[in-house]
């Protein structure tokens, strides 16, 4: 592929990110997780915020189990634990990925696309309705990287990005799951886009510590 079509896929791409959490509603189930994930910042990675409550608990078992999934590479493991009418988006791309086939799918091409990748997940608070689930992702890219703008090819480069997720859950099952990345940062990263003047990776690498 050329360089002018690679710019013109990475451009296109980092357009797509939408870069902004406060589009959660400040009503919703999601909002109110946001509103808590925000205050509780300083908590300790890896610790989970269930307010004694049981279904919580639960819930966060529950909203655990994609990236188990996909660090295992049990793809129907996460297929098994979303509703028939289960909806993802990925907020700063664009995509929808549905039901249970729709969530193998989304996993399977971060998996190509990196497939040393990992999700390490570093904190997860949940209520009755749903949970937020924060996490890193790392990997190197030694495959093909699917996106709305074109399939960009391998560069070699690792990846060290930080993740936030929203997901609702209804009767046991994940209903929707609203996932939030900066973009940029990763086309940065894999070379696809020219270092911030003064900034680099240092939004990730302090995350990444």
């Amino acid at each position: 592929m050329r360089g002018r079509e690679l710019a013109r896929l990475a451009a296109g791409f980092a357009a797509l990110d939408i870069g902004a959490l406060d589009q959660i509603g400040g009503r919703s189930s999601a909002g109110k997780l946001m509103g808590r994930l925000e205050r509780q910042a300083l908590r300790p990675f890896g610790t989970i915020s269930t307010e004694g409550s049981m279904s919580a608990q639960e819930n966060a078992r529950i909203a655990r189990i994609p990236y188990e999934a996909f660090n295992t590479r049990h793809f129907d493991d996460a297929a098994a634990a979303v509703a028939d009418d289960f909806e993802m988006r990925n907020m700063a791309t664009g995509e929808i990925f549905r039901g249970p086939n729709g969530i193998k799918k989304a996993l399977q091409q971060w998996a190509d696309a990196f497939p040393d990748g990992k999700a390490e997940i570093r904190s997860v608070i949940a209520d009755e309705n749903g949970a937020v689930v924060e996490f890193m992702g790392h990997g190197t890219n030694t495959g093909p990287l699917a996106t709305p703008a074109g399939t960009l090819p391998a560069t070699n480069r690792t990846a060290d990005l930080p993740f936030c997720d929203v997901v609702t859950i209804r009767n046991g099952k994940i209903a929707t799951t609203h996932e939030y990345l900066d973009m940029s940062t990763m086309l940065r990263q894999l070379g696809f886009m020219p270092e911030a003047a003064g900034a680099g990776t240092a939004g990730a690498g302090a995350y990444a510590k």
